[in-house]
């Protein structure tokens, strides 16, 4: 089954219980429909770009030799 971003309830989040509104004076070009789309992207990016990349994610494992962490292949490109 495909991931789906709980959009709705992140909105709900941040509006009804971090008071997101509250931090407008600081963003003021932050409306409701750049929320919504910042939202989306973030959706979107889960769903189709890291999801797919937890089973291998697991399998794989990341490694830490000698202060240096490496993710399991996928990761990197992925937020890059």
């Amino acid at each position: 089954m495909p991931y789906a971003a709980p959009i709705a309830d992140m909105r709900f989040a941040l509006e009804a219980c971090a008071d997101f509104w509250s931090l407008r004076q600081r963003f003021p070009d932050l409306d409701e429909d750049t929320l919504a789309a910042i939202l989306e992207g973030a959706g979107a990016l889960a769903g189709e770009t890291l999801a797919p990349l937890n089973r291998s994610g697991d399998q794989a494992g990341v490694t830490l030799k000698e202060g240096v962490v490496t993710a399991a292949p996928g990761f990197q490109e992925a937020y890059n």
